[in-house]
């Protein structure tokens, strides 16, 4: 029988994979790399790794940032914190303006377990993300459609031409 693990470990996992194969791949989470996983990249690259602590609106600026010097960065928060804390930044300085980040939210579902009750914030979250000009929204329901999602768009700009 396969190996069972979380969509999260997935997460954390496509992320560390991606990392070796382009340089320019950023993460940045707040505070949460234990719960989002980032911390599979953080122990690979942490040179490449950057905390924000509990500043999720300083988190999403300074990923546009990284973004429009030609770094290609992953922001990673819960989806009550990265749609409430940091909507209109995401809005403004990535939607926008077409910035490269890729926002990446854990525990949008009916249940976030042991992370907390005050973390759960079912539905609304996709609903406000759905409204951000130029973005595309997915929700994963399972480990490979977690690493489609994030390997399958970005196979252009991850893996450099072999010419």
């Amino acid at each position: 029988m396969a190996e069972s693990k979380s969509m999260r470990v997935a997460y954390g996992e496509a992320l560390r994979d991606i990392g070796g194969l382009n340089e320019k791949v950023v993460v940045c989470d707040a505070d949460l790399a234990h719960a989002t996983m980032t911390n599979i990249f953080a122990e690979k690259y942490p040179e490449r790794f950057f905390n924000f602590g509990i500043a999720e609106a300083n988190m999403t600026c300074a990923a546009a940032g990284m973004a429009h010097s030609g770094l290609i960065p992953f922001i990673s928060t819960f989806a009550l914190f990265g749609t409430g804390r940091a909507y209109e930044q995401i809005r403004n300085s990535i939607a926008y303006v077409n910035a490269n980040v890729k926002v990446a939210c854990s525990h949008s579902g009916l249940c976030v377990g042991e992370d907390g009750g005050s973390h759960l914030m079912p539905g609304s979250t996709s609903a406000a993300r759905r409204r951000f000009p130029s973005s595309r929204l997915a929700q994963t329901g399972s480990r490979t459609t977690v690493i489609t999602t994030i390997l399958c768009p970005l196979r252009r700009e991850i893996i450099p031409r072999l010419n």
